[in-house]
């Protein structure tokens, strides 16, 4: 069974316009995962230990889903407010692939300053706690 299957239906109609996931169609997303690969593709990936220490923060901005890229191109810093919650400075949970994606891709090209100081500070500390 596809790990598709356990996305629930209208995932992306729930945050994005029409207008909106046809441009994530165009630049590449599944309209069913909001991802550029498929989830079995991801794990495949985790499984070949990608060892994000020689990436750079654009590679592992790629791994950025639908919903965040959209939001972020659009300038919707508003959105992020609960993603990019207070840094725990004991955190201890696993980050996805795509969960770190998210918060570079934030850093990245999000244009209220804020937003993307914050952003990089999370992804720093995020990729601190991984490596170590």
């Amino acid at each position: 069974m596809s790990l598709e299957n356990h996305i629930p239906e209208n995932l992306l109609e729930r945050y994005l316009s029409p207008e909106e996931i046809e441009r994530i169609t165009e630049v590449g997303f599944s309209q069913k995962t909001g991802l550029r690969m498929t989830l079995e593709g991801l794990v495949k990936k985790k499984m070949e230990l990608l060892d994000i220490r020689t990436m750079t923060m654009e590679q592992i901005a790629k791994y950025v889903d639908a919903i965040t890229y959209i939001k972020t191109e659009n300038n919707e810093w508003t959105f992020f407010q609960t993603m990019l919650g207070p840094i725990q400075e004991n955190h201890q949970g696993e980050v996805s692939l795509t969960g770190l994606g998210n918060v570079a891709y934030v850093a990245l090209y999000i244009k209220e300053p804020n937003v993307k100081k914050h952003a990089r500070m999370m992804y720093d500390h995020l990729l601190n706690s991984i490596v170590s």
